[in-house]
């Protein structure tokens, strides 16, 4: 093994807000993450017993996100399919970014950013 370090596991993705009570609705609310536990300043999520996500406010908004391409975002596969997920954002005013993409009968991927322009790719299953 040719690693410097070797990862035993995985444990949280850290995601910084602008302002904590809006992005913790769109974590809540629009992808269905649950709320568990207070770990100051910010709070854990948890999707689906898979991911848990560190959501902290408090940072400065992303000026462009309609126009960047993510170095890193968080990918989620909505239980409802892919199709159903764009409409349901779009429907609801969640900011777009970039095309709904077909990647073939199992795959389709779009992107979306949350309110303070962090983005995140929703793929999967139509």
């Amino acid at each position: 093994d040719m690693s410097l370090i070797k990862v035993q596991d995985f444990n949280v993705a850290t995601v910084y807000v602008d302002d904590f009570e809006e992005g913790l609705k769109f974590y809540t609310e629009v992808l269905g993450i649950e709320k568990t536990v207070p770990q100051g300043p910010g709070v854990l999520l948890n999707a689906n017993n898979q991911l848990t996500i560190y959501l902290e406010g408090g940072r400065q908004k992303k000026s462009d996100a309609l126009s960047q391409t993510p170095e890193t975002c968080l990918c989620f596969w909505p239980e409802c399919g892919v199709k159903k997920a764009y409409e349901l954002m779009k429907e609801a005013g969640v900011t777009l970014v970039g095309e709904y993409m077909d990647c073939g009968e199992t795959f389709h991927m779009y992107r979306c950013a949350d309110p303070s322009g962090n983005v995140i790719e929703i793929a999967g299953k139509p």
